[in-house]
């Protein structure tokens, strides 16, 4: 990873919303979040499991500051019509940010 900061997202998401879900995360959320200051890249991953539809999404930060910054906050407390419809349909919904720290062994 390039930056010090990370934001870590999880969820869960009904089988009958996972259309709607997916086409928002991809055709808006990330975008509109890889485009915030100090943002810099964003990873979906989905549990293997078929039975649950899990979600985890790391976005890259540049430091763990830009989780206070005006840019992320503004977006933050003012979401999209797609994004105020899909938030309440995610459970199990957890998000946390931190510091990145880097651990070589030899």
């Amino acid at each position: 990873m390039r930056g010090t900061g990370f934001l870590a997202i999880w969820s869960d998401v009904e089988a009958h919303d996972l259309t709607d879900y997916r086409h928002w995360l991809t055709r808006e959320h990330t975008t509109e979040r890889v485009t915030t200051k100090g943002f810099l890249a964003s990873r979906v991953f989905r549990a293997a499991r078929d039975d649950i539809n899990r979600f985890f999404i790391l976005y890259e930060l540049g430091t763990p500051e830009v989780l206070d910054g005006e840019a992320y906050l503004a977006r933050l407390n003012a979401p999209t019509p797609w994004s105020r419809r899909i938030m309440p349909k995610l459970g199990n919904f957890m998000r946390g940010g931190g510091v990145m720290i880097c651990l070589l062994y030899t």
